[in-house]
């Protein structure tokens, strides 16, 4: 049964592609928000866990269908407060230097 069939919005949804520091390599996961926490469901973790348990992935950047978000250089150390925002990347843009991409392209 799909996330979405069990009622999470796209809001609670997001594919995060980030690097994986045990393993030196890129990789994508699933983060879905339930009553506010950021769970990851990942098919290199046998459990769903808490996003703030996990501390050997560096997020690089995160897609829904609407958005995406820019999590700083993947040379960089993610602040915890940015790589928990729920805000879009068009909001966070200002903070990273980046122009927001437009949405109706």
């Amino acid at each position: 049964m799909s996330l979405k069939s069990l009622g999470f919005t796209n809001r609670e949804m997001r594919v995060v592609i980030l690097q994986d520091l045990n393993l030196g390599i890129a990789h994508a996961i699933l983060v879905v928000y339930l009553e506010g926490k950021a769970l990851v469901l990942d098919n290199q973790i046998g459990d769903v866990v808490a996003a703030d348990a996990v501390h050997h992935y560096r997020p690089i950047y995160s897609i829904n269908e609407h958005h995406w978000w820019l999590h700083r250089s993947a040379f960089q150390t993610m602040p915890k407060e940015a790589a928990a925002s729920p805000r879009p990347y068009r909001r966070y843009a200002a903070s990273v230097g980046r122009r927001a991409p437009n949405p109706q392209r």
